[in-house]
């Protein structure tokens, strides 16, 4: 064993487990004081240390901490499990934090995980970084950093698209250039494509040029959000990008391009508003201005959206595509899974009907085929105009378009969206389909129903691979089994993968290894000997002089 004031070297590596020992402790207290971190002696079976926590407003300074060695390494943090929300961690070369979270456990178990972040070539004077995740108002538990010899990488060898919010607030209050780690965190991962959010309810959530599509910030400014979280941020940081004379999309097009990546402006398909008290921040004047062009139930009920089966609304979808390829993407997604339907029964639909038929829509059932067809007309001539535009848009660039369905063929074709012809006439360069139903509800993607609807067309099937369970009600499926149904979905003869909010995810060890590893097959072995061996821990014996067993004293308070 070697050892120096801060790094002991074992067999299994570097480890720093006292942060007592770091260069610079001024930052450090016993007690939870504002502006410092509190230290708490601890021990494991293995091993003991002095680890750091900050409650969520404590406002700890950042960590420096230099790194013993170069070559090819893996950097693993210690986070304190059912403490520490995330931490934010980079090298100080780096552009951007990054986040890293713990693997979800029950609440009792008092334990460290060992939370792999990355591996990497570091050279001479590398500096790891820690941060207290402040802006978002976070709890931060580190027991130590380990460092350990990393094999070399592999490259993606199939098409690996991720989507990304885009909403301006979703990491807070911050530096306009730290918002940029929405696509540089991908730089050495396996994602290809980057699918990038640009709307709020049909409202640009960038800096348009398009009057009719501004999302209206001061108004919003006015009212008190509902949620604390991340909603008034996104005021906040919109109130930003205008002082500094940004625009969210197009640094993030030009984040996207300097890791060599594409990124296509996802926008959810529906123009529309929430209700009170929701509306606050979900609204759409050009929704409230035209209720005459809302989508019309079979009963003649009007739906929270507007139909496309009107040419103003169509233009309106027209309108954001062309201008955000003018902004530099490399094209566009349509969320279908965020939007339906986009046509329903209205007036222009049973006007068509009656043309081509002779018979009156209500003399059938909303289910006759006839109708349905009538209703798939109006969406396939709609992606024929997208096409179009986006090409048109792109100039001598190449450009491309991404659907995101639902589940199943006959789901999407029973709310008209015909996903064979859009394959046959190539008006979809990918297929994504998504784990939503009928309604909002988890729906397993049968990937061979799929595999015929592209067959023969140059379109590729990448179907999101997540969300398979309701992870907002706090039901997640294994990482296992995220991964056996990948291999059965390449069996079956799909071309890729997306994944879901992958920004968000990838901040658990899990996920990370997804995003570094599904997109090969060398990676994927790799990737099952992690999930099956599952995460490491290292049960705590003794934290702060009190030792930990089965009664917590907890229990007490």
């Amino acid at each position: 064993m070697k050892t120096d004031d801060l790094w002991i070297q074992q067999a299994d590596g570097w480890w720093l487990r006292d942060f007592t020992k770091l260069p610079d402790t001024r930052g450090m207290n016993t007690r939870a004081l504002r502006g410092y971190w509190q230290t708490a002696a601890y021990e494991t079976k293995e091993f003991r240390g002095v680890l750091l926590l900050s409650n969520p407003s404590q406002a700890a300074p950042d960590l420096r901490i230099p790194l013993p060695v170069t070559g090819r390494f893996a950097i693993a943090i210690g986070m304190v499990v059912n403490y520490s929300d995330k931490v934010l961690i980079k090298l100080e070369r780096d552009r951007c934090w990054r986040k890293l979270a713990h693997t979800p456990t029950p609440p009792a178990t008092q334990t460290i995980e060992e939370c792999w972040w990355r591996d990497v070539d570091l050279v001479k004077g590398d500096v790891l970084l820690l941060r207290q995740d402040d802006a978002m108002k976070r709890r931060a538990g580190i027991g130590f950093v380990r460092l350990y010899p990393a094999t070399a990488p592999t490259k993606p060898e199939i098409p690996l698209l991720i989507t990304a919010d885009g909403f301006p607030g979703n990491m807070g209050p911050i530096p306009l250039d730290d918002m940029l780690e929405e696509e540089l965190q991908f730089d050495d991962t396996h994602v290809t494509d980057i699918l990038h959010g640009t709307d709020i309810n049909g409202s640009a959530q960038y800096m348009t040029k398009l009057p009719a599509h501004r999302y209206p910030v001061e108004r919003a400014a006015e009212e008190e959000m509902t949620s604390h979280e991340y909603y008034p941020w996104v005021v906040d940081q919109m109130r930003k990008f205008e002082r500094e004379g940004r625009c969210p999309l197009r640094d993030s097009v030009e984040a996207a391009h300097s890791i060599g990546r594409k990124l296509y402006a996802y926008y959810r398909m529906a123009i529309t508003r929430l209700y009170a008290p929701y509306r606050g921040l979900f609204f759409n004047d050009f929704y409230d201005e035209h209720p005459e062009w809302r989508c019309v139930d079979f009963d003649g009920t009007p739906i929270t959206r507007l139909s496309i089966a009107y040419p103003e609304v169509r233009q309106y979808f027209l309108e954001h595509f062309r201008e955000t390829v003018e902004f530099g993407a490399d094209g566009v997604c349509l969320v279908f899974n965020r939007g339906w339907p986009l046509i329903l029964f209205e007036e222009p639909v049973a006007q068509e009907f009656k043309r081509k038929t002779g018979k009156d829509m209500h003399s059938v059932s909303q289910d006759d085929p006839a109708l349905r067809q009538v209703r798939a007309e109006f969406v396939n001539s709609f992606m024929r105009d997208i096409r179009r535009t986006v090409t048109e848009a792109g100039g001598r660039r190449e450009t491309k378009i991404v659907a995101l369905t639902l589940a199943q063929p006959s789901i999407n074709k029973h709310f008209a969206m015909d996903c064979d012809t859009w394959a046959k006439e190539g008006l979809v360069d990918v297929l994504c389909p998504y784990p939503y139903g009928m309604t909002a509800v988890p729906t397993l993607i049968n990937a061979p129903d799929w595999v015929p609807v592209v067959r023969g067309t140059n379109t590729k099937l990448c179907p999101i691979l997540n969300r398979m369970t309701y992870e907002p009600a706090g039901i997640f499926e294994t990482p296992k089994a995220m991964l056996d149904r990948a291999e059965q979905w390449l069996k079956d003869g799909v071309d890729g993968f997306s994944f879901w909010d992958l920004d968000g995810y990838i901040a658990q060890p899990a996920f990370r290894r997804f995003a570094y590893n599904l997109g090969s097959k060398e990676g994927r072995a790799r990737l099952r000997q992690f999930v099956e061996a599952g995460p490491i821990y290292h049960n705590l014996k003794m934290v702060d002089g009190l030792v930990v067993d089965r009664y917590h004293p907890g229990w007490n308070v």
